[in-house]
């Protein structure tokens, strides 16, 4: 407010999280400014919902660490949010085998299929977010919402969370 308005018009774009008081103070101060969302924050709630059901999961399968699965999703959970996998190979004591990123993530894949149907739900953001470029406004934006459709079709309630979240804030995103 005590920048000039003429100065503030000029803005043209406002990088945000998704936090409400920012998109009213852009809309009320900023009005010629164009609000975007950032992918670190859209990726932060996708993962967060993908790791919401594999703990949903985890908890089904004993604490002391005897089962495979609960080894699995405890110890090994950093290979779902990799952006990477490693192909190098380590000697597991666990499971009594070589193993490398690759083994890991398709072990805990199995485990569950609504964990695997919400991993591969999760990496198709992740390809959207990494080829933005490719897509016009009107393309990301259509991208957004069968992307929130797909949300609310695994019947999950951390992935309808998230579905509200994107479907309330689909155009800053697609922007």
């Amino acid at each position: 407010r005590y920048i000039p308005v003429k100065e503030r018009d000029r803005v043209k774009y406002v990088t945000m999280d998704m936090y409400e008081n920012y998109r009213v103070t852009v809309k009320r101060r900023l009005k010629q400014a164009i609000s975007v969302i950032d992918s670190f924050h859209v990726m932060s709630h996708i993962n967060e919902a993908l790791d919401e059901v594999r703990l949903s999961v985890l908890r089904r399968y004993s604490k002391d660490m005897k089962s495979d699965e609960y080894y699995l999703l405890k110890t090994k959970r950093y290979v779902l949010f990799k952006e990477e996998l490693s192909e190098c190979y380590e000697y597991n004591n666990h499971l009594r085998s070589r193993m490398n990123d690759y083994d890991y993530l398709n072990m805990i894949l199995k485990i569950d299929k609504d964990l695997t149907a919400s991993y591969e739900l999760m990496k198709r953001y992740y390809y959207f977010n990494h080829y933005w470029y490719e897509y016009s406004k009107d393309d990301a934006l259509q991208y957004i919402e069968k992307y929130i459709d797909e949300c609310f079709a695994l019947r999950l309630p951390s992935f309808e969370k998230l579905a509200n979240t994107l479907d309330h804030w689909k155009e800053e995103i697609a922007n």
